[in-house]
């Protein structure tokens, strides 16, 4: 009789499991309900010792998400008619095509990461006023995504000025057990230059926030993902 004893603990569990369900449906669905109400309200949920999800996180509307990727490409902006008419088709296709390399390579970066982790990312949010390009929890942890597409106008200052930005506001929340995720994307093998990698890892091993530095190529991603044209 004792080998069915397993057995018989584990009927006796799932018969008490599904009679508390039962037993309790109202007040647990009311339970779910709220917590649910909280998070779209925006109030915070706090889970562990981690995270407050909700509190201060917002989405960015499309005119911060435009603005962000003005800064990044410094794409110059004509003011007047004469400046437009000024603007010569050349410049105005590599401003396009650079939004366009751009905005695959963070895709590609969050697809990649999500499936790396196993966690859903949350894209394009303001977290007490500071612009992340993703953010999400794992194990216990928190994670900032910051994708960088590298082109020929982007230079160190500018990225060290995005991870100062990112650790400033992470101080105000006093996250601690927090990483930022620096996705460095090159267009392909040949534009990856070492020491413009080297300068980002020196300044950023200054910083008290945790940084995890990526190398990608955006080549290389298009191909896994099969949407390489070559």
């Amino acid at each position: 009789m004792s080998e069915y004893a397993p057995l018989i603990q584990t009927i006796l569990w799932v018969v008490l499991i599904v009679w508390l369900i039962f037993r309790y449906d109202k007040q647990i669905i009311s339970f779910l309900k709220a917590i649910q109400d909280r998070i779209d309200k925006g109030s915070p949920l706090k889970i562990g010792s981690l995270l407050d999800i909700g509190q201060g996180i917002e989405a960015q509307d499309t005119q911060e998400m435009k603005k962000r990727f003005d800064d990044e490409i410094k794409v110059p902006q004509a003011t007047t008619a004469q400046g437009q008419a000024a603007q010569s088709s050349e410049n105005l296709n590599q401003s396009i095509k650079l939004r366009k390399n751009y905005l695959l390579a963070e895709d590609l970066i969050m697809r990649e990461l999500q499936s790396e982790f196993g966690a859903v990312i949350n894209r394009s949010v303001r977290l007490g006023g500071v612009e992340l390009d993703g953010i999400f929890a794992h194990q216990g942890n928190g994670y900032g995504v910051e994708v960088k597409f590298i082109h020929s106008k982007v230079v160190t200052e500018g990225i060290i000025s995005s991870l100062n930005r990112i650790e400033s506001g992470l101080r105000r929340f006093g996250w601690k057990k927090f990483t930022i995720i620096l996705a460095l994307v090159h267009e392909n093998e040949n534009n990856i230059n070492s020491s413009f990698i080297e300068k980002i890892q020196a300044r950023a091993s200054d910083m008290s926030a945790i940084i995890m530095i990526r190398v990608y190529t955006l080549r290389a991603l298009e191909e896994k993902y099969g949407i390489s044209s070559s």
